[in-house]
Parts: structure tokens; sequence; C-alpha cells
């Protein structure tokens, strides 16, 4: 998968820097009646952010080190109940291994507009709450007093950060336009920073300034003050008519595609001694491998594995045994379905109570397959819902799945045991989401791209005509995520709802005679669903016919006209359906579907093709759809759309047959 071209990961020059105004609201309090009678903006939305000012500030402390100082000037415009819920702000602060957060300064209010005057309700003292959601989490939550449609509210806080390795990331784009939105970032040169910007709208402002500073840093709170003058970076970065996120189909997460600032500190730089923050891959797998929540319990003997490893293992064949530990820890211990990139316990007590996270479990994988004498390693990635990682850069905060790689007979295979019917070998789509990362000695990229999963499909329709009517003999033959699909859906739904699912998508509403779903022993074995529908009777003078049943598009998937992100399939696509269908005595053809040969473009990454033929009351369909990538940029969406709108138009022409 490419990174998308508009995803503009290097700071851009803006263009009328100095010409523009920057926003009207960087005094608290300051709202008059015009900002509240006004409605003609650029965005129809429930509301309007009329202002967004953030900044971040790295400051000495008084406990010998730094914090960073970060501020926050929030005005928005609400114009639809439906938008209330911004009215409600939630602040969390952490206190965890020596860091603490303190919310120094808050103020907000709600402005109205009654008989032409502003009405100003500030926020009081009892609408404040504060509720302790985990050890280390306070969550501060306040309410806005007296919303109703057209209310401005506005608030600003201050809070000092202890940790200032990673500064909070800005947002400039959210569920709602924003006029304008603005982030300054400044910092001493003995730190450095990486500063990774996102948008695919250029930034208005885009500045960096140099001056000199003074840090004062004391010991304790009543210790002498020592201070060190500095030279110190400020950057500023600002945009105007932010337009709000869009909610597209066929997109892994908003978080890969938001406008947005990040800044992660790197390296300690002289006066300070010399420090490298975020190292290079060797020296952080090499550390991760030491972690007592992640790697440290895979380099001790574990000698509680090995009756493990002797009731699991069958046969001499390496990689069968390797097959038969896989299954077992698969099968015998529940996962928790929750992702993270460390431990939630010792691997023994997952053991022991048969349950884990997924890292507990694919790491306990990884140390049961060494201990049955195979070469196997831990791998990291971020799945789909976690946004793109850098392959250059060993970020672990971006990270949140653990896998396994297993070497075996000349052989590389990435394992995942927590997903009972996963089979060997095999990874879930999500995690299909760029480069992972082997940890081991030698910390290897792994390419895991969707353009590399080839799903295929068939499926085989016959109706014919019977003393009941027509009926419809289907057998579906999905791809491998799709028979896990399948598989999955019948272990929590049962058979009887997996087949009904099916029976539902057909246009008419036919009766399941029987039917049943084949789940092969192996995973990794495609399943088959088999079933016999009786088509509703008719004595309508003419019969409509879509030769494609439940396969077909109703509507083009890409319908609409324009797209802002990437289209972001799981997988490639390869389906074909054939559909034989016994024409019904008494009725003669009067239109079929004309054959079609479609191309998605010069390059063969798209083909639609459609075959029909009439022979002795017989009409035959062959049909077949084939996407060899599944990432496509917004500049190729429009090529796309056309394509599947024939698609859809074809599909939506049916067989008219017309009583003799």
């Amino acid at each position: 998968m490419r990174l998308p071209a508009f995803l503009i990961l290097l700071l851009l020059y803006g263009r009328g820097t100095f010409a523009q105004k920057g926003s009207p609201f960087t005094v608290f309090g300051k709202i008059t009646a015009a900002d509240l009678g006004r409605r003609n903006y650029p965005e129809a939305s429930g509301a309007v952010i009329l202002s967004d000012i953030g900044s971040a500030e790295v400051v000495g402390n008084d406990q010998g080190w730094f914090s960073y100082k970060f501020r926050r000037h929030l005005v928005v415009h609400l114009l639809d109940p439906g938008a209330f819920g911004l009215g409600t702000v939630e602040l969390m602060t952490y206190r965890k291994d020596g860091f603490q957060d303190k919310l120094t300064r808050l103020r907000a209010a709600t402005y109205n507009l009654q008989n032409g005057k502003v009405v100003v309700t500030p926020l009081d003292r009892d609408s404040r709450f504060s509720e302790q959601v985990e050890p280390h989490v306070t969550l501060r939550t306040f309410t806005f007093p007296a919303l109703k449609v057209g209310s401005i509210i506005e608030y600003e806080y201050e809070m000092i950060r202890d940790d200032f390795h990673r500064i909070e990331p800005w947002y400039f784009q959210g569920q709602y336009p924003r006029l304008w939105s603005e982030f300054r970032f400044s910092f001493p040169v003995f730190f450095n920073y990486l500063i990774q910007p996102q948008t695919y709208i250029p930034f208005l402002v885009n500045r960096m300034e140099h001056e000199r500073r003074y840090f004062t840093v004391m010991a304790s709170p009543f210790s002498k003050p020592a201070s060190l003058r500095s030279e110190v970076v400020q950057y500023t970065w600002a945009v105007k008519d932010m337009p709000g996120w869009k909610e597209e189909p066929y997109l892994t997460t908003l978080e890969n595609h938001v406008a947005k600032i990040e800044c992660q500190l790197t390296e300690y730089r002289e006066p300070l001694p010399g420090r490298q923050i975020v190292k290079d891959w060797p020296s952080t797998a090499a550390a991760l491998l030491e972690q007592a929540d992640f790697g440290a319990a895979l380099a001790r003997p574990n000698p509680w594995l090995r009756e493990v490893v002797r009731r699991a293992v069958a046969g001499t064949d390496s990689l069968a045994r390797a097959r038969a530990l896989y299954a077992w820890i698969r099968d015998s211990i529940r996962c928790t379905g929750v992702p993270s990139l460390y431990l939630s316990q010792p691997l023994r007590t997952t053991l022991d109570e048969r349950r884990g996270n997924v890292c507990d479990m694919n790491l306990l994988l990884t140390a049961a397959l060494r201990q049955a004498g195979f070469r196997a390693d831990p791998v990291i990635l971020s799945t789909r819902n976690g946004g793109y990682v850098s392959d250059s850069l060993p970020l672990l905060h971006r990270y949140n799945y653990v896998a396994c790689r297993l070497l075996a007979e000349g052989q590389s295979y990435l394992l995942d045991a927590s997903r009972p019917q996963l089979a060997f070998g095999f990874l879930p789509p999500e995690a299909y989401n760029g480069p992972a990362r082997l940890i081991a000695p030698a910390p290897d990229s792994l390419l895991l791209y969707p353009d590399s999963l080839h799903e295929r499909s068939v499926t085989d329709i016959q109706v014919t005509v019977g003393l009941g009517g027509l009926r419809a003999e289907v057998q579906q033959h999905p791809g491998f995520y799709g028979s896990l699909a399948v598989r999955e859906g019948v272990a929590e739904r049962g058979m009887p709802a997996v087949l009904a699912e099916e029976v539902a998508r057909f246009d008419a509403r036919p009766r399941l005679a029987e039917g049943k779903v084949v789940l092969p022993t192996e995973p990794e074995e495609p399943v088959t669903l088999r079933y016999t529908l009786q088509l509703p009777d008719s004595d309508s003078s003419r019969l409509y016919v879509w030769p494609l049943f439940t396969e077909r598009f109703r509507q083009n998937p890409f319908a609409a006209a324009s797209r802002q992100y990437p289209v972001e399939l799981p997988y490639t696509v390869d389906k074909t359906v054939l559909t034989s269908f016994e024409v019904p005595a008494g009725y003669t053809v009067e239109s079929l579907p004309r054959p079609l040969t479609l191309r998605l473009n010069d390059r063969g990454e798209g083909l639609f093709e459609f075959y029909i033929e009439q022979e002795e009351g017989i009409i035959r369909v062959r049909s077949r759809l084939r996407l060899s990538r599944a990432y496509f940029l917004p500049e190729e969406y429009e090529g796309l759309r056309r394509f599947f709108s024939r698609v859809a138009e074809q599909h939506a022409t049916p067989i008219v047959l017309k009583k003799q």
C-alpha cells in the first residue's frame, strides 16, 4: 500500500502566510451579537468551530527537569440540537511512573442573543466533575449551561504535562468544519523533535522561528532555581475553512487521513548529555526482548511448557508438529479480544487460566514453538483501525498487535493463535496494514499489504422448473477470508442463522427448502454453502429475472460524486458467478442482457466480464469481477466510480420472459 499522495508528510510552506489576518477570537470573552447572528457558513453543519487555537511549550519544572505546557482556546457555534454533545467536555489527566498532569487553569462560558444583546452565562463550579476511571487516570468533565440553538460556547484551559516525550496530537480537522485552527509548538534546541504533519489541504500558515529564552528548573518547589539560556525553535501551523471529516465507505480509519500534527521527542543534545530517545530498530528490538511485559520470558528455559509441547505435538514431521502446537494453543486458550503490544500477565498465567489478550496468546505460542525446537519470533504491527506506521522509525506507541513468525522446513509462516477459526499460516485481514516488524536480533521489515491478499470466490446457481414451481440450487464457494467469516458466523450465531442471512439477500421472498454449511476440518480449506430455495410462483404475463440473484450489485458501491480519501479494500477480488436458468413452460424469452466486457484501466487492474447464451430452453450466464488492487488514490476514484456504475447497470438488467 502506498501512502496517499495527498497526505503531505513534509512541511509545506503556506500560501498567503503574511496576508492572512488569523482568528478574530484570540481573546477570551470577545463574542459579539454579529457572531451569534451569523448563519452563512461555507459548509452546512450542526455546529461550526469558529476558532481552535492551541499551543505546546516545553518549560522547566520544579522537579529538576522539564515538562510541557499545553493551552487550548476553543469557540463553537451550535446550530442544531444534534450538536449539543459538544457542550460536554472531557479532559483526561494521567499520573504514572513519576509523571503527573496538572490542570492549572480552566474557564468557560455560554453566549446567547436575547433582545439583540449578548447574554453571558459562565461555567460554575457545580458543573465540573472529576472521576477516577483507572488507577492512573482521572476524567475531568464539565457541561456548559444555558445551551440552545444559536448558542456560542467558549472555553480555554492550561495543562502542565510532565511527560514531554510525546506531545498531545493536534487535530486541525474533526466532525464539524473549522473556520480557523492553529497550533504552535516551541522547544529548546537541546531537545530534538520529530514533527509529523498530515494534511491534504496545504497549511495557510507554516512558519518556523528562532529566539533565545531562559529556562528555570528547580529541584523541588522550595529549592533555589537554576536558569539556562537556550535557543528556542517555535513552529506555527494554521488552516482556514477546514471541512469536517467525512465517513466514507471502504476506509480503514480516519486517523490515517485526518489533518493533524504529531510531535515526538527523538534525542537530547548539548549541553545535556547526549541521548537517543527514538532509537534504531536493532536497539529497539533488543530492548523489547528484555522487557518483562514483552520478550523477557522468551529467553527463559520455561520448563513448565514441556508438558504442553509433549501433549500437543504429534508425529515426526517438523511442520506437522508446529501445526499441532499452534492448533492446541488456538483451541485451548480463550482470547479476551483485546489487541495490545504488551503482556497483560505472565505467560504461565495465560496457560494456567486458559485466557489472555492477543499479545499473551501469541507470545505464549512463540515460547512454546521455541520449546519444541523451532525458530520462532514475535512480530509487531498496527492493525487497520490503528493507523499507518513508519517503516523506518520505531515509534512503538503506534503499534497495537503482536503475531508470531515461524521458520520451518525452509519456509516462513505468520501465525496468530488468537482467532479460534483462523488457519495455520494466516493472519486476520485487519493485520494487513503496511509495514510490520520482526522483533529479533535481525529485526527485518515485513510488508503486509492488502494487495497481497487474493480472495477468489465462485457461486453456482441452477434454477429449474419442478412440481412446485421454480427451484434454485445454490452452491457458494467463498475464498479464505469469506470462509473465515462463515466459520465465525456459524460458531457465534449457528448454521440456521447464517443460511437465513444468505436467503434474505434474494430479491424475491423464497422459502428455504433445505440447506447446510460444509465446514472442512482443516480451517485453511474453504467452506461450501449449499441450499435449495423454492421461489414464489407467478402468473404474471411477464417474469423479470435478475440472473446473478444474490450476487448482483443493487447499486454502485461508489455512488458518491467525489471522495476526499483513498479507497481501501480489505483484499483483491476475483468473483465468478455461474447461473443456469430453465425457462418455465408457457414462457418465451422477450429480452436478455447483452454481453459486456469492461476494463478499469489499461494496466489490467480491473476486469468485468458478462457472458449470456440461450440454448434449448436453458439460459446460461457467466459473470466475473476482478480487481487486482485493493488500494486506490482519490485521484483514481472517478475511474473506479464509472467502472462500477457500468457493472451495477449490467447487474440491474433483467432477463424478461413473456407468457405465451
